[in-house]
């Protein structure tokens, strides 16, 4: 291989990196709905996306649908409950996360998801996690799984939502986590 392919291939990462960022970015912008953010253009495919929290063998997304509703549908596996849909069936199409209402689905404000959970931000500030809880990463007190959203203890003013492999940590209004 010459000095030149592989300066190209060194070159060529950066852009495609830059690519996907952007593309991202479309779907994740905070705090805009689709169409207002003017970052994917009138009538882009990702329009209708808010976020996309990909975890180690599932994928959640929060989206508008068609009949103009906020929802969060998710897919992979499911051993441990992460898709959110009160089973444990494993599902290559995405389903909807079940247990939230309406108008808590359109207050949603932070998503992440880690290892084998999903945590989200319902507006204005709880923390709802589904998924595995061996280490009490859905934040409830205990250790059991839940294949539905359960509220977190105590936290009322989350702005940020990170989970982890086995951990969740939310930065509150205030600047503590």
């Amino acid at each position: 291989m010459s000095g030149g392919d592989r300066r190209s291939r060194r070159l060529f990462r950066p852009l495609l990196l830059v690519s996907l960022v952007a593309m991202c970015a479309c779907s994740l912008t905070l705090n805009e709905k689709p169409g207002e953010s003017g970052f994917c253009g009138e009538g882009s495919l990702l329009d209708n996306f808010w976020w996309v929290a990909p975890g180690y063998d599932h994928t959640c997304a929060h989206l508008l649908t068609t009949d103009g509703k906020a929802k969060v549908k998710c897919w992979g596996d499911n051993d441990f409950g992460q898709l959110g849909d009160g089973t444990k069936r494993r599902s290559t199409a995405p389903v909807d996360v079940k247990g939230l209402t309406d108008d808590q689905m359109a207050a949603i404000a932070g998503f992440s998801s880690g290892g084998y959970h999903t945590c989200l931000i319902v507006s204005p500030g709880s923390v709802y996690c589904w998924g595995r809880n061996d280490s009490g990463q859905l934040g409830n007190g205990s250790t059991s799984d839940s294949s539905l959203p359960v509220q977190g203890d105590g936290i009322t003013n989350a702005v940020v939502v990170a989970a982890g492999n086995q951990h969740t940590c939310a930065m509150m209004y205030s600047g503590s986590v």
